[in-house]
């Protein structure tokens, strides 16, 4: 599965991607689990813990904005709270978490520098879009 990160200032502009992808993504993680780890780890939370799974139940939370008729091709857009969590950190305050998100589950196939240059990729996204109130995360997922 290919998860590319993008931003745009609408759903609708987001759903263009659908057939293609986004002309300026980045490749980043599975956005209902390895995402939501990261997430937890920020919020001060285990990420095995029910606390975090919550997280996931969030009404929106990964919210599918478009979808082919078989599923094989969606975009997602990522909650706004993560969002604003992640894009209001600094790249050092993000790097210092990045070994215990690849002691989780969900990142264990990841080499810590591989998370460092995952969070370098992916930061500048989430700040762009924290800092534009016309401005969502989405992820183009492609089977």
């Amino acid at each position: 599965m290919i998860n590319e990160y993008f931003v745009a200032a609408s759903d609708a502009e987001a759903a263009q991607a659908l057939e293609d992808g986004p002309t300026a993504g980045v490749i980043g993680p599975e956005p209902n689990t390895e995402l939501v780890a990261l997430e937890a780890i920020l919020l001060g939370l285990d990420p095995d813990s029910a606390e975090a799974v919550d997280l996931v139940s969030r009404a929106d939370h990964a919210v599918d904005v478009a979808a082919d008729s078989t599923y094989d091709r969606m975009v997602i857009k990522i909650a706004s709270a993560t969002t604003e969590l992640i894009g209001t950190k600094t790249f050092d305050e993000l790097r210092t978490h990045v070994q215990r998100w690849a002691q989780t589950e969900e990142m264990a196939a990841y080499a810590v520098p591989d998370l460092h240059d995952l969070i370098a990729v992916l930061h500048p996204l989430f700040t762009v879009a924290a800092a534009q109130d016309d401005c969502d995360v989405y992820v183009w997922t492609s089977l």
